[in-house]
């Protein structure tokens, strides 16, 4: 597996390389980003993939990178709310 496939397998929904799930998971921050118009990229090993603009990048690098990277840009003038598909709704606390 290339390091650009690596990447693109941890965007799928379901997909970990931990023994159980501990945060959101890079495919909800990534459905985050679709529908707020945002972007990301994420470098590891030689590799590098980016979402902008509704597609998926690839780009391989001439060095490898030790680690990981993640940058995640948001659409601050983005007046929309957003919640999870199972967030309860408090509609006593709106504000």
């Amino acid at each position: 597996m290339t390091a650009c496939q690596a990447i693109r397998w941890a965007l799928m929904d379901g997909n970990t390389t931990k023994d159980i799930p501990g945060g959101l998971g890079l495919s909800t921050l990534m459905e985050f980003l679709k529908l707020n118009q945002g972007s990301m990229q994420i470098v590891s090993g030689n590799g590098m993939v980016e979402y902008r603009d509704n597609r998926l990048l690839n780009y391989d690098m001439a060095r490898s990178f030790d680690g990981t990277i993640v940058n995640m840009e948001f659409n601050f003038d983005d007046d929309k709310n957003y919640r999870l598909v199972d967030e309860p709704v408090d509609l006593s606390n709106l504000l």
